[in-house]
């Protein structure tokens, strides 16, 4: 019947995980045939992955191996979305103009410090995988929402946030986000607002926070003024299920010119 659309329902098996298909649809009637326009889907798996990024990024860049690498972790993250799945970086300098943004993600793993070399995923070095802010830009440098986050190896440096009222310019976690940090580092990560501002360079809100042999380092909520209230230089952690473990706080702190103001460190 003219003008009249039918949902209809396939099954199709044997497909290949991780490929990229084509279909078109064919009706016909009494008056004849006619056949859609060409559209494409992507299959996934299930099991674990691993994504590979380096700072240039290499050769394909699939971030299949480290000779395929991604140059970009949001390339990285795209592709991983089931519990499990690894980011491995490569040492070096990521700069950043905005924020990596990681939301409703189950149980991502990011490991730094890696050398990059195969046979993947590698040895893990002495050299730091490093994210930090382009100095022409005002950013946090991650974001992490409704997310279970694993972080091993990397440090975020050089957030800093002027917005009235922003927390967190290292790393900002909530939406009951589960995060642990281990061997990483946090360091001159900064807020300088007006308002209420939390945590220089880790600000944590509802869900569970986890951090093991890591270090805060020069985290700072230094404006001075009436109309701010800071808490937390280098963590502030609100309504979360926290333990913090072998870990070095040193020169993070806070300026005040009233009493509502809290923890240099925590």
């Amino acid at each position: 019947e003219q003008g009249v659309t039918w949902p209809f329902f396939t099954r199709l098996t044997g497909l290949w995980t991780i490929t990229q298909y084509y279909y078109r649809i064919e009706s016909s009637n009494v008056v004849g045939t006619s056949w859609s326009v060409t559209r494409d889907f992507w299959t996934h798996s299930t099991n674990p992955i691993a994504r590979y990024v380096s700072v240039s990024g290499a050769g394909l860049k699939d971030g299949t191996t480290w000779a395929s690498a991604y140059g970009s972790i949001e390339d990285a993250l795209s592709d991983c979305v089931f519990p499990g799945d690894t980011i491995y970086m490569k040492y070096g300098t990521y700069e950043r103009q905005s924020a990596v943004i990681i939301s409703n993600s189950p149980g991502i793993v990011i490991r730094g410090s890696m050398a990059g070399t195969a046979p993947e995923p590698g040895i893990i070095t002495n050299e730091p995988t490093l994210f930090t802010r382009n100095g022409l830009y005002v950013t946090r440098i991650i974001y992490v929402s409704r997310s279970t986050v694993t972080v091993d190896g990397v440090t975020f440096a050089g957030g800093y946030m002027t917005v009235s009222g922003a927390d967190g310019a290292g790393i900002y976690a909530h939406n009951n986000t589960s995060l642990t940090l281990t061997n990483c580092t946090v360091r001159n990560n900064q807020c300088y607002t007006d308002g209420i501002q939390e945590g220089g360079g880790l600000y944590h809100s509802g869900g569970r926070l986890r951090i093991d042999n890591c270090a805060f380092l020069t985290n700072t909520l230094p404006k001075s003024s009436w109309s701010t209230y800071s808490r937390g230089g280098g963590i502030a952690v609100v309504n979360a299920d926290t333990q913090i473990r072998n870990t070095l706080f040193r020169e993070c702190h806070v300026y005040a010119r009233h009493y509502d103001t809290f923890g240099g460190a925590l």
